[in-house]
């Protein structure tokens, strides 16, 4: 096994051989039942299959939104604050994931990929250097 397939075979063991919409806090399936298959530019290895999803997976996307957004909007500043540090946690615990798909599915160079993520952690959100 030389070194490219070693590493597609480690990827095909960190990530799942289909991904589903995440629509209301659940898995589903495209209402199409139809997927399209991910392939990595650095190889064009299969990476796994991703929903097609289409204007019935939006519609429902957007009415699972808008239930939310009633609850989103009872909730407290820092009660909102407290979730979304959260996500920024569990985001940084997968740092090594995350980078690996990023690089696995737009050819990103490793290195760059974990520098973006640990780099943006520390921005200052209000001084919007983030959006350079």
């Amino acid at each position: 096994m030389n070194v490219q397939e070693k590493i597609m075979a480690d990827i095909k063991s960190v990530f799942p051989d289909r991904y589903e919409n995440s629509i209301g806090g659940e898995w589903r399936p495209p209402t199409s039942g139809r997927y399209f298959t991910n392939t990595s530019p650095i190889n064009g290895a299969e990476i796994g299959e991703i929903a097609r999803s289409d204007h019935q997976d939006v519609e429902l996307a957007l009415d699972a939104a808008h239930k939310a957004a009633d609850a989103w909007d009872r909730t407290s500043a820092t009660d909102r604050a407290t979730m979304l540090l959260k996500v920024a946690q569990r985001m940084e615990e997968n740092l090594k994931d995350l980078a690996l798909a990023e690089t696995v599915d737009n050819g990103k160079p490793i290195r760059e990929a974990m520098a973006v993520v640990l780099r943006t952690k520390h921005l200052d959100v209000s001084s919007r250097e983030w959006m350079l």
